[in-house]
């Protein structure tokens, strides 16, 4: 979970990190909810970004925010960030330069195990976005 701030407004929301999210700073690409929640910020400028070195699309540039990683015993340390939109995302999206930034260190993606740099080194912390089945299981329908 994050806490997306800017200005005097704050919302709290579900954010993937996505180290394939490299797009040269701390970016976080903001979900529909955090978009409303946060009044309609005014767009900057379009900005066309290629990802992954293959996908080319515009997004929307709303100005900095500052994001925070939430868990149930601890509040990681705040990093600002440019704020990107989209319309679409059901989940914030975290890039690479921003989960440096904030302090998250990523120990095995597919499990979904992580920690911040500053925890204790046998302190594993778990993802609360777990996928609901696995591909294989998609395959057999």
């Amino acid at each position: 979970m994050v806490r997306i701030g800017r200005g005097s407004r704050t919302v709290d929301d579900l954010a993937k990190i996505n180290t394939g999210f490299s797009v040269g700073g701390p970016v976080i690409l903001i979900s529909d909810n955090v978009y409303e929640k946060l009044g309609r910020p005014k767009t900057i400028r379009r900005i066309r970004l290629s990802l992954a070195g293959y996908v080319k699309a515009e997004y929307d540039y709303l100005g900095k925010c500052e994001v925070q990683v939430l868990t149930d015993d601890k509040m990681g340390s705040t990093a600002e960030a440019y704020m990107l939109y989209r319309m679409g995302k059901p989940y914030s999206l975290i890039s690479d330069e921003l989960t440096d930034r904030l302090g998250v260190q990523i120990l095995a993606p597919g499990e979904g195990l992580w920690r911040f740099r500053d925890d204790p080194p046998d302190r594993v912390r778990t993802t609360v976005f777990k996928p609901k089945g696995r591909f294989e299981d998609l395959l057999k329908e």
